[in-house]
C-alpha cells in the first residue's frame, strides 16, 4: 500500500487491512483505513463495501455494552432490581437495540398508488430470505410460487419464475440460487444438472438450504442425509461435513459479507464456520438461549443471528457465542409474520425476518 499506491491491488488491500482491524475490535483504526479506500479509490467497487463496513462499526460504537459476569464475580452495571416477597433478584433488563422499521413493506399511499396503473405483484409468504449484493432483499415463496427481489421500499421490483423454489442464496451481481423441486436453479436456468453427486456417489436425496462463497462453491444442506454438501463452479463434490453426535440435525446454513459459511445444528444448538470449504471452528451457542433454532445469518464482524422458531425472536450472539442481545418483535409484529421461517442481515446491520404465510417481512434497524 506505501509502495506501490498506484497498483491495481491498492484499494483492494486498503480494504482488507480496514477489515483485519475490524476483526480485531480497533474499530477507530479500521474506520479510518475504510474511510481512506472511499477518498483514495472513489471509483473502486471496494469503495461501497467500505462505506457498508464504516456504518456497521459505527452502529456497533453506539451498541451499549452488556454485563457479563463470570461465575462467582458481581456483575457491574446497573443494580439489579429485587422480587417483592425475598425471592432471588432479578436480571437488568437488556437494552432494546433494535427497532421495528414500519414503513419498510408498507403498503403505497392512496396518492402513490393511484398515480400508477400497474398493479403491484405480491407474494404469499416466504420460506427463506437472503440479501443481494445491492442490499436487496430475496425470498423464496413456495405457495405463490416463485422468487422475489424487494426493493428499498420492501416492495416486490422482480419476479424469477420456479416451480417449487424453497430455499434461496444469491451470487455475484443478481446471480439468485434457488434450491428445492429436486435442483438448484441459478436464475431461471438449471445449475445442478442431471449428475451432481452427494458423498455416496448418487444424487443428494433432498435440496435443502444454500449458499454460496466469494469463490463460487456451492454449499448445499441435504436434509435427509443430514449432511452440507459442498460443490465447486464445475459441479464437482469437493467435500461434505457431518453433523456431530447421532442426535445432531443440521437445520439451516448461511454466508457473510466476509464470504464465511456457517451451518446451524438445531438440537445441540452449535454452529461450525468455514472458510474457502473448510472447517475452522465450532460455536456453542447454547448461552443464547433459543429453544428451536430454525435459521441462521451472519454479518460482516462475524456476529450470528439465530431465529427461534418457537417465540419468533432473533438472538444475537458474538463470534465467540455470547449473547449479545435479543431481538423482541411487538405482539402486532408477530401476528402479521405469523409462522416464523427465516432470518437475514445485510451489509449495514439491519435484520428480516420472514414468515411463512406473511406478504411482507419484518426489518430491524
Amino acid at each position: 500500500m506505501d509502495e506501490n499506491p498506484g497498483s491495481p491491488l491498492a484499494a483492494e488491500a486498503l480494504y482488507r487491512y480496514g477489515v483485519a482491524l475490524s476483526h480485531l475490535d480497533d474499530s477507530a483504526e479500521a474506520m479510518l483505513a475504510l474511510e481512506r479506500v472511499r477518498t483514495r479509490f472513489a471509483d473502486s467497487r471496494f469503495a461501497p463495501k467500505a462505506l457498508d463496513r464504516i456504518t456497521l462499526l459505527h452502529r456497533l460504537r453506539l451498541r451499549p455494552t452488556l454485563p457479563r459476569a463470570s461465575a462467582g464475580a458481581k456483575p457491574e452495571g446497573p443494580a439489579t432490581a429485587k422480587r417483592v416477597g425475598g425471592g432471588p433478584p432479578a436480571p437488568p433488563p437488556e437494552p432494546d437495540l433494535y427497532r421495528l422499521d414500519a414503513a419498510y413493506g408498507a403498503p403505497p399511499s392512496v396518492r402513490a398508488a393511484a398515480a400508477t396503473s400497474k398493479t403491484e405483484e405480491t407474494f404469499r409468504g416466504a420460506a427463506d430470505i437472503a440479501i443481494d449484493a445491492q442490499g436487496l432483499a430475496v425470498l423464496a415463496s413456495p405457495k405463490t410460487p416463485g422468487v422475489f427481489r424487494l426493493d428499498p421500499k420492501g416492495h416486490v421490483q422482480e419476479r424469477i419464475a420456479h416451480p417449487s423454489p424453497e430455499y434461496v442464496a444469491v451470487g455475484d451481481g443478481l446471480a439468485v440460487f434457488i434450491s428445492g423441486g429436486g435442483q438448484i436453479a441459478l436464475n431461471a436456468k438449471n445449475w445442478s444438472g442431471t449428475d451432481l453427486k452427494s458423498w455416496d456417489g448418487r444424487p443428494p436425496r433432498e435440496f435443502g438450504p444454500v449458499a454460496v462463497d466469494p469463490s463460487g462453491r456451492v454449499y448445499l444442506l441435504d436434509p435427509r442425509d443430514n449432511v452440507l454438501l459442498i460443490y465447486d463452479r464445475s459441479h464437482r463434490l469437493v467435500a461434505n461435513v457431518r453433523a456431530e453426535g447421532k442426535e445432531a440435525r443440521f437445520v439451516d446454513v448461511a454466508r457473510s459479507e466476509d464470504g464465511g459459511v456457517y451451518v446451524l445444528e438445531s438440537r445441540l444448538k452449535y454452529a461450525i464456520e468455514l472458510t474457502q470449504g473448510k472447517v475452522t471452528r465450532k460455536i456453542n451457542l447454547t448461552a443464547l438461549g433459543a429453544t428451536e433454532p430454525i435459521s441462521l445469518a451472519a454479518d460482516g464482524l462475524g456476529d450470528l443471528y439465530v431465529l427461534d422458531g418457537r417465540s419468533g425472536f432473533v438472538y444475537v450472539a458474538a463470534p465467540s457465542g455470547d449473547r449479545i442481545a435479543v431481538i423482541r418483535p411487538s405482539k402486532d409484529a408477530l401476528s402479521r409474520l405469523g409462522d416464523p421461517s427465516s432470518v437475514a442481515v445485510d451489509a449495514i446491520g439491519r435484520v428480516y425476518v420472514s414468515g411463512r404465510k406473511s406478504p411482507t417481512l419484518l426489518r430491524f434497524q
